[in-house]
């Protein structure tokens, strides 16, 4: 083990060098001999990663979700991040005097569906690509409309902090421009707003958008950052609808009816992607994930 730890660190550029000597130096030191074992191992791994609104709105919490794509990308992963909108599009509504429960930004027959769509395409969006190029990351903004990347269909309700909007579901996911840019070190951050087979705007649910974008790129992870109260250990590990199954058998935290569930299982039935929940609170829990 010890032999193979320093031909991995020979073989570490000087950057990722300098940035693990000061997580090393920050008390991570586990994390880090992970990293440079594993870091071979990972490289032209595709990851698609479910940001939780959690993450978007905490400052701290962003930056450090921003310094660990910085070092996943520096180890050679190709990343897809699609975010969520939940509390962030509620307090920007209200900002501007909008009850969010009185209007449904679905399929754009709403009079405000331009400023759903500019609050979360815009404003959410940009704050996350904002803090990854801060720090050196190629990350580019796109929403679902961008390149017909994400098509829409029948709209259903959920519900979001006690709100009620209308949020879709894919259609179907043309994952054209995210192959394109594979091995590129460019990172995707797409905001879950599309468009009707009618040209009309719909607004997405980040969970099942997600999975179909895991199984749209045969991805080998689907990573869904969350703060469900079953992440004991920060990080739960789903192969298969078997281990999803007895998850949901062992815990009264989460419910079948979940959209997480529903994203989970749609993704390990239709692909061969590893499904990771991960706690959005726990600073390394992304890279632990990763390099476990």
């Amino acid at each position: 083990m010890q032999k193979n730890f320093n031909l991995a660190w020979r073989n570490t550029s000087n950057n990722q060098k300098n940035l693990l000597v000061q997580n090393i130096r920050a008390g991570k030191a586990q994390l880090i001999k992970k990293i440079i074992e594993r870091s071979n191992l990972i490289k032209h791994m595709s990851v698609v990663i479910r940001l939780s609104s959690v993450i978007i709105e905490n400052k701290i919490l962003l930056s450090n979700f921003a310094e660990n794509l910085e070092i996943l990308v520096d180890n050679g992963l190709n990343l897809i991040v699609i975010h969520e909108y939940g509390n962030l599009l509620t307090k920007q509504l209200k900002l501007l005097g909008i009850d969010d429960k009185k209007y449904s930004p679905h399929f754009g027959d709403d009079k405000l569906s331009g400023l759903f769509e500019m609050v979360i395409s815009g404003h959410i969006n940009k704050r996350i690509v904002s803090k990854l190029c801060s720090l050196g990351v190629m990350a580019i903004g796109l929403s679902g409309k961008d390149g017909n990347l994400l098509v829409a269909k029948k709209s259903n309700h959920i519900a979001i902090n006690d709100s009620w909007l209308y949020a879709s579901e894919p259609l179907l996911v043309n994952p054209e421009i995210l192959l394109a840019i594979e091995d590129t070190k460019i990172v995707p951050i797409i905001s879950p707003v599309a468009c009707t087979d009618k040209g009309k705007t719909a607004i997405l649910d980040t969970d099942i958008t997600s999975a179909m974008a895991a199984t749209a790129v045969n991805a080998n992870k689907l990573i869904i950052m969350c703060e469900n109260d079953f992440l004991i250990n920060n990080v739960v590990t789903l192969s298969s609808v078997t281990e999803l199954n007895d998850l949901l058998n062992s815990t009264i935290e989460v419910a079948v009816t979940d959209p997480l569930v529903k994203a989970s299982k749609y993704a390990l039935l239709n692909s061969d992607v590893t499904v990771q929940f991960v706690n959005s609170r726990k600073s390394d829990a992304l890279l632990f994930a990763i390099f476990d």
